[in-house]
């Protein structure tokens, strides 16, 4: 705007001129001419030029809202669905077997007690079975543990195909008796017993050295 009304009045400026330079030759139009003529130009400029404001600033305001329309209007961000609190895990207790006995269980393993023994003795065992690697997630192995005489007994069937005399087997049984009564029965007698078919089916008993 500054700039539009600096160049009309350079271009009334240089109109003036014009006229006043005929005037002072001679012949041309009067003082009052000339007034009244430089007052019409500079308000036809004036108009000229509020029309280009008035121009611009519709323009202007046309494309600010032309920008809003296309500015994306923001999603509101979605609530969040609280969730429940896990349950908490509950015990299982042990399982009932009427003729082998109660039982815990470790992958296809399995160390069934008679009621002659706690849960808590039980539990003793079948920690240290694990601890040694009798109880692991490939072996099939099925122990009964029970007290007889005041004497601890842990029967298990032997792996097929190993010798019950063989001198190896003899010491790591009496070896497993030993660490038994020393570390997880303290004070009492364990015997480790080979059974067959069934776990009354005694075959041989190992007795710490």
């Amino acid at each position: 705007m500054l700039g539009t009304m600096r160049h009309a009045g350079v271009l009334v400026l240089g109109f003036v001129l014009v006229v006043v330079a005929l005037a002072a030759c001679g012949g041309g139009p009067s003082e009052a001419d000339i007034e009244a003529t430089v007052e019409a130009r500079i308000e036809e400029k004036q108009a000229e030029d509020a029309a280009l404001e008035a121009k611009a600033q519709a323009m202007a305001k046309a494309m600010v809202e032309a920008t809003a329309e296309a500015a994306p209007t923001a999603e509101a961000a979605p609530t969040a669905t609280p969730v429940p609190p896990a349950p908490t895990a509950t015990a299982v207790p042990p399982t009932p077997i009427t003729s082998l006995g109660e039982q815990l269980d470790y992958g296809n393993n399995t160390l069934y007690y008679l009621p002659s023994v706690t849960e808590q003795e039980a539990q003793k065992l079948f920690d240290y079975l694990i601890f040694q690697e009798f109880f692991n997630s490939e072996s099939f192995n099925d122990v009964q543990f029970r007290k007889e005489g005041g004497i601890y007994e842990v029967r298990a069937p032997l792996m097929e195909g190993l010798d019950l005399n063989d001198t190896d087997i003899s010491y790591i049984l009496k070896q497993a008796a030993c660490e038994l009564e020393a570390y997880f029965f303290t004070g009492s007698v364990l015997h480790w017993v080979v059974v067959g078919d069934t776990f009354d089916d005694i075959l041989k008993r190992y007795l710490c050295f």
